[in-house]
């Protein structure tokens, strides 16, 4: 690893000069007039495995240039539906194929012998054929681990509390469209943040899980439906009171509320429900609202292709660089799982991370989201990954930044590869750390990163 891929890539201006050369011959030697031997062709594909669960890229590799003699009329595909063929050089070319969606079978492409010729017009010697099985069959989802807080109809009755102006406020029966019980409360007068609280136990919130979802009902359309979590022995730590993410409308529906990353630490055991908070209610009649079925969701888990665990029989190969060379993979901190990339930055340049070699990634049009897990000691710094190319550090997707805002200990991020960038081989996954900075050398700064995967997306 050298310096960052800003320094490797050549600018769109570099690059137009260099195609406008190539066009004109300037840069370019003419082939050897002696040349009679006409080029081979290999084929290959990006899948790692024996099947594959969605587009497959086809990899054409002559023997030396071709020019412009192939084109994609120059393939046949069958169990699938041809792509748009990128040239990537005179001896390399790409085309996506896309089998049927759910079902399985296998995609073939072919290429005859003589279809293509080299820059002295021999034509090429050797035909190619390349067959890759698929299976696009969908599965049922993951059924969603949502952890229910309260369904008010617990054999033992919740700890329910109405206040400042609420305290008539009970476990009651919903009104219609509603399932059996639910928290019923009734603001008459008092303050403007009259509501009810529920005892659930303590709320295993995580980095990850810190959506609040209910079943509310509001005889009023518009009104702010506020939510807070609030620790049982201490009602000064709390989360802070949250604004529900959808507007409200008259009668049931589903509200959701997200705790904040940096709220996420303490144990809260109080639900708190403030309908209408800021307002202050008659006396007669007052407001009524009802609170059904509080759950943290926790989100199913999204299939994909794992990159790197850092568990596996063959370890990977995994550097450290510009001062991070001490890097290693090893056990992961607490709420880590089994061997991790272990990246300590110990001064040295400010991009200095670890690069694992996971093989090719798969990479397609619709399937370029890399997601994993990752520890880190500080909370709101750059977490920056990119995929290289294992014999051309140039040939790389650039600097992405992680779509999450980072917190400190473990949390999953997300990484969005450009849509342009799909088309290369890539194998290294490179992870800078606090990118752009530079790391004392005592005690220096320790991130890890585990369960690399390949996900759809975005």
């Amino acid at each position: 690893m050298t310096l960052p891929s800003k320094h490797f890539a050549l600018s769109a201006c570099a690059l137009a000069v260099s195609a406008l050369l190539a066009a004109c011959g300037g840069g370019a030697s003419a082939p050897p007039q002696n040349d009679t031997a006409g080029p081979t062709l290999v084929i290959d594909d990006n899948v790692p495995g024996d099947v594959a669960r969605g587009a497959v890229t086809f990899t054409f590799s002559f023997s030396e240039s071709v020019g412009t003699s192939f084109t994609v009329e120059d393939v046949t595909v069958s169990g699938g539906m041809r792509g748009t063929l990128i040239k990537v050089n005179d001896q390399k070319y790409l085309l996506e194929v896309t089998p049927e969606p759910d079902s399985a079978g296998t995609m073939s492409v072919a290429v005859a012998a003589g279809s293509y010729a080299d820059l002295n017009d021999n034509p090429g010697t050797t035909s190619g054929t390349h067959a890759q099985d698929f299976n696009t069959v969908r599965t049922t989802p993951p059924v969603s681990g949502d952890v229910l807080l309260a369904s008010f109809d617990e054999a033992t009755p919740l700890a329910f509390e109405g206040f400042n102006g609420a305290e008539t406020s009970a476990i009651a029966a919903a009104p219609a469209g509603g399932s059996g019980q639910a928290g019923k409360i009734i603001r008459l007068g008092g303050e403007v943040w009259a509501g009810a609280k529920v005892n659930v136990d303590v709320i295993p919130l995580t980095a990850d899980n810190r959506t609040i979802s209910a079943r509310v009902y509001s005889p009023l359309a518009g009104v702010p439906i506020v939510l807070k979590l609030e620790n049982v022995a201490d009602a000064g730590i709390t989360t802070g009171d949250l604004q529900a993410n959808e507007t409200v409308v008259e009668g049931w529906q589903t509200l959701t509320w997200t705790v904040p990353a940096n709220k996420v630490g303490p144990e809260y055991s109080w639900v708190v429900m403030l309908p209408n908070l800021g307002t202050l209610a008659s006396v007669d009649p007052g407001e009524t609202y009802y609170f059904d079925d509080i759950k943290l969701l926790v989100p199913a888990a999204t299939p994909g292709t794992v990159l790197a665990s850092f568990d596996e029989t063959t370890a990977l190969v995994f550097e450290g660089f510009n001062g991070a060379e001490t890097s290693a993979i090893a056990a992961g901190p607490d709420g880590g799982n089994g061997q991790a990339g272990k990246i300590i930055r110990l001064g040295g340049e400010v991009w200095a991370g670890a690069k694992v070699n996971v093989d090719v990634i798969p990479l397609t049009a619709d399937v370029r989201k890399i997601t994993a897990r990752v520890y880190s000691p500080l909370a709101g710094v750059p977490i920056v990954l990119k995929l290289e190319n294992v014999s051309d550090a140039g040939i790389s997707t650039g600097d992405i930044q992680a779509n999450e805002t980072v917190v400190e200990g473990w949390q999953t991020l997300s990484w969005n590869v450009p849509a342009n960038k799909v088309g290369p081989d890539y194998s290294w996954v490179v992870m800078l750390p606090n990118l752009g900075t530079l790391a004392s050398t005592d005690p220096g700064e320790t991130y890890y990163f585990d369960d690399i995967t390949l996900v759809p997306g975005p």
